[in-house]
């Protein structure tokens, strides 16, 4: 059976929330080990998240934290900048996830009240 548009536009919504989510974890974890010798900074792995994609239902996306590599494949350390950078960009693009929820969700709102505000 197919889900409907709103289903899996909710759903889409919810799993890149959830991403969202995950690499405000991992930034943060970052920016605190920092100082700490050896460290080697992480990053979400666009690519295995979108690879998954299908078999998302149950998986944790913990799967999906890598640590974060140079061209030439080393480990790289942690930039505070760069972090910081990373982190305000997170934040613009989760809220602009929670607003396309929000709309969903009111756009369903309207549907279920018969289009009566």
């Amino acid at each position: 059976m197919s889900q409907s548009i709103e289903a899996v536009t909710t759903a889409s919504l919810s799993l890149a929330l959830d991403a969202a989510a995950l690499r405000q974890q991992v930034i943060a974890t970052n920016i605190s080990n920092a100082n700490v010798p050896g460290y080697t900074a992480k990053t979400v792995s666009f690519d295995a998240v979108m690879a998954n994609l299908g078999g998302m239902q149950g998986a944790t996306l913990d799967a999906h934290v890598v640590p974060r590599l140079g061209a030439d494949g080393s480990s790289q350390p942690v930039q505070i900048d760069g972090e910081m950078a990373e982190l305000a960009l997170n934040q613009l693009q989760y809220q602009t996830l929670v607003a396309g929820l929000n709309k969903q969700l009111s756009v369903l709102s309207i549907a279920i009240a018969d289009g009566k505000s």
